[in-house]
């Protein structure tokens, strides 16, 4: 029988029952953690704390009513003051000033979108990083868009910064110390159960450390006793090779029968940010052998495994250890969706009681075939991965909402269905045209609109206290608005037009792209630049306009104050970073601002025109921050456009679902689009240019698992994929592209 448990049922279980999600009574905020991150876990590792929330989140709420007067764009763009700065046939000003503003040059087909829907994206202009048009625009004199893509797309530059400096000067260090107390404790576990029927149980648990501590440290002498299983298992996670039984977790038993562990080794295939240095590439893979191995519930000897680390990890500086890598990334990406030790020692507490602090204790034979009729009734994770069994997991991987959405969307729920699409996310969070676009697989798949239905009342129903619990939710949180038509009135003539509507669900795929990327490590998977210069004397009226979605920057803004506190009051944030996380925050609250008085009709001041004449300077200054640090100090010989993608890039690529059979689903980001909007100012209608997303959804085979190194490459080479055929709706000059640096 299908299991089904309602959304909010699904989160309060997750937050509330699954002990290896909870997190220990926190230091107060007046408290400095020392360099060394002190234990921040209770003193028993038994012992329960509800999860405090790791930084308060201050919400937005637009209350205004939009106000925009009715406005139309006349034929040719007649009516347009300032067409002539984007006219190939108008250039007195810019060429008697000594240059060209070539990349403003509107095509025929740009000018009849923007005659019919008040913009068009063009594919044919296109800039490795989104500051770069905006300070173009700011040294000629056109009026530039702020859109809320290039405001998302810099907190992503933030957050993954942020994120890879922790890794590499907290988590990298804590995770050898945390691998070489559990190997110690394994094999004296080992040698103290030699004879009696844990002692295989432990003997895993020896190889099991002396992987992850190899994978981390290559100088690691490995013991003897598991030299030969570990040199195995080691030789798979190199080769990469596919779905294969694990050398390791099947120690002891039949590897080859029908009931033998089966991993998913092509998730060792090194991607997102942590191709940078070796230590992230160690990093990455251990995390992912702790993340991803499972100790199946309904193996009796592998659940001896999962006893005996559970035991050893109520030792405090090991206990310690372990929370001080998995609450920073709980922070991050969101709650465990696996069994841990926590849960572990929370259901067997009263059975062994103190007893679970020692091997012998844990080895009692009648205990332990208590313990396995409880283990079996734990709650199994809601996404199912390589490994479906329930079963227990060292480091466990996270659970996401959209994942969730996936899992209800593929395979078993939706028979045939082996792949999700990106659109199923906003569908689920409420877009109609969303769920219009996937009509396709409405008709094909009997039991999608069921699901479909299902998932979107749940999430309807989702508080806001839960959509901003972590950073990962309150990153969904704030791309939540895309999902909503704003086709009223007093609203601008291009947010009424579908086509705008199309493009929000890009700005969607885009920053969500994004998030994928950052967190591709923890979140589980579902398995189916300032110038200067002379002006000239009279140049053009370039103030320009920010995109009108408040709620979208103000929720940015909170984001980034959750970000920073939450962080900085723990010690986990660098000057650079907590500066960089400033500038941001005040740059979305007065982009809030901004957009409210747009909307409202009320005139903005001098000071408001300035800021979105120097938006570039600001981008650039956090694009900067987020870039200063060894990872990106490599010699690429000669400044080339591609060494400067390879250098500076906002594409990035993410695997986001795995059909077991041979594929996965990629997301990718490419190279920034140029935008032409067509807005009111003073009585009078200007066009401005600003830069957008541009989002990719392609299937690779299982092994061929796409890093960000590879699609620079195919990005240099401009071999992308097709565009999706409904994004033509706003998108004009599709194939003709050429770059802007």
């Amino acid at each position: 029988m299908k299991r089904s448990l309602s959304l909010t049922t699904t989160l309060a279980l997750i937050l509330t029952l699954l002990a290896s999600c909870a997190k220990p009574a926190q230091p107060s905020a007046s408290a400095e953690p020392p360099a060394s991150a002190a234990p921040t876990t209770p003193a028993s590792a038994v012992t329960l704390a509800y999860p405090a929330p790791f930084a308060d989140y201050d919400d937005y709420v637009y209350s205004g009513v939009p106000s925009i007067p009715d406005y139309s764009v006349g034929a040719g763009l007649g009516n347009v003051e300032n067409f002539s700065q984007f006219s190939a046939g108008n250039r007195d000003w810019s060429t008697s000033y000594g240059y060209w503003h070539s990349d403003n040059e509107l095509s025929d087909e740009a000018i009849r979108l923007i005659e019919q829907n008040g913009f068009a994206v063009s594919d044919k202009y296109s800039y490795a990083e989104f500051f770069q048009l905006y300070e173009a625009n700011r040294y000629e004199y056109v009026p530039s868009f702020i859109t809320s893509d290039s405001a998302v797309h810099t907190f992503h530059l933030m957050f993954d910064y942020v994120l890879k400096d922790l890794e590499q000067s907290r988590l990298y260090d804590t995770l050898i110390q945390l691998s070489r107390g559990m190997l110690d404790a394994s094999y004296a576990q080992y040698e103290e159960l030699k004879g009696a029927s844990f002692e295989n149980a432990a003997l895993r648990n020896t190889a099991f450390f002396s992987v992850g501590l190899k994978l981390l440290d290559s100088d690691f002498s490995i013991p003897g006793e598991v030299a030969d299983v570990v040199s195995q298992e080691l030789a798979l996670i190199d080769a990469q090779a596919g779905v294969i039984a694990s050398p390791v977790l099947n120690l002891g038993g039949d590897i080859d029968g029908d009931d033998a562990y089966r991993a998913d080794y092509t998730q060792y295939i090194t991607r997102s940010h942590y191709n940078q240095t070796e230590q992230l590439q160690a990093y990455f893979k251990a995390m992912m052998w702790y993340g991803q191995m499972t100790l199946r519930s309904r193996s009796a000897d592998e659940v001896k495994s999962a006893l005996l680390q559970t035991s050893a990890l109520t030792d405090p500086e090991l206990s310690a250890l372990w929370f001080n890598i998995f609450e920073p990334t709980n922070f991050f990406v969101g709650e465990c969706d696996d069994i841990t030790h926590y849960q572990y020692a929370d259901a067997l507490k009263d059975l062994y009681g103190a007893g679970l602090g020692s091997a012998a204790g844990v080895a009692d034979e009648t205990r332990f075939t208590q313990a396995l009729a409880i283990i079996e009734k734990m709650e199994p994770p809601q996404i199912n991965s390589a490994a479906a069994a329930p079963g227990y997991r060292f480091m466990g991987q996270r659970f996401t909402l959209d994942a969730y959405v996936f899992q209800n969307l593929i395979a078993v729920a939706v028979p045939g269905r082996m792949l999700p699409d990106s659109l199923d996310i906003p569908a689920a969070f409420g877009s109609e045209a969303a769920l219009k676009l996937l009509e396709d697989d409405v008709r094909a798949f009997p039991e999608y609109s069921a699901q479909m239905a299902k998932l979107r009342a749940e999430i309807a129903e989702t508080p806001q206290e839960t959509w901003t619990s972590n950073l990962y939710r309150s990153w969904m949180y704030m791309l939540l608005p895309y999902t909503d038509a704003t086709d009223g009135a007093g609203y601008p003539m291009f947010m009424q037009s579908p086509a705008w509507t199309q493009k929000e669900l890009n700005t969607f795929q885009g920053s969500w792209t994004e998030l994928k990327h950052d967190t591709l490590l923890y979140a589980k998977q579902p398995a189916a630049e300032g110038g200067n210069g002379d002006d000239p004397p009279e140049p053009p009226d370039d103030r320009g306009y920010v995109e009108p979605a408040p709620t979208v920057f103000g929720r940015l803004a909170a984001l980034v104050k959750q970000t920073k506190t939450g962080l900085r009051d723990r010690g986990l944030l660098t000057d650079e970073a907590d500066e960089a996380l400033g500038v941001l925050y005040e740059l979305s609250a007065r982009l809030t601002e901004i957009a409210e008085k747009e909307l409202e009709n009320i005139p903005l001041s001098d000071a408001d025109y300035e800021l979105i004449r120097t938006y570039g300077i600001e981008l650039e200054h956090i694009w900067d921050t987020s870039k200063h640090d060894e990872l990106w100090q490599t010699d690429y010989g000669s400044f080339s456009a591609a060494s400067y993608l390879n250098q500076h890039p906002c594409g990035v690529v993410a695997d986001v679902a795995t059909d077991l059979r041979g594929f996965v689903l990629e997301e990718a980001i490419g190279f920034a689009k140029t935008i032409f909007v067509v807005f009111p100012r003073d009585g009078k209608l200007v066009l401005a240019s600003g830069t957008v997303f541009s989002q990719y959804e392609f299937t690779v085979p299982i092994s061929e698992r796409v890093t960000d190194e590879q699609w620079h490459e195919r990005m240099n080479l401009n071999d992308l994929p097709a565009i999706a055929e409904w994004k033509q709706g706003f998108i004009c000059d599709v194939g003709e592209t050429r770059y802007g640096y």
